[in-house]
């Protein structure tokens, strides 16, 4: 099946049929989310903070790096 992309609106009515699952870290959820999300997230507050510095400060390969040994793990 092809990616097919959709509209907000088109979205936030699938979304009242589907569970939504946002993998975002706890403190990007709490400051915003859809309402009725279910939060699953891949990262802590702190290896997100880790993985965004290494992203500024080295490249993105190295971010990519060191996200993928803690998702590893899990």
């Amino acid at each position: 099946m092809a990616i097919q992309k959709l509209g907000i609106n088109e979205f936030l009515a699938l979304a009242a049929k589907h569970p939504v699952l946002d993998v975002r870290s706890p403190g990007e959820f709490k400051h915003a989310h859809i309402p009725g999300a279910y939060s699953l997230p891949l990262f802590t507050d702190e290896e997100r903070k880790v993985v965004g510095t290494a992203y500024k400060q080295q490249s993105r390969q190295a971010a990519i790096k060191i996200g993928l040994d803690y998702f590893g793990g899990r």
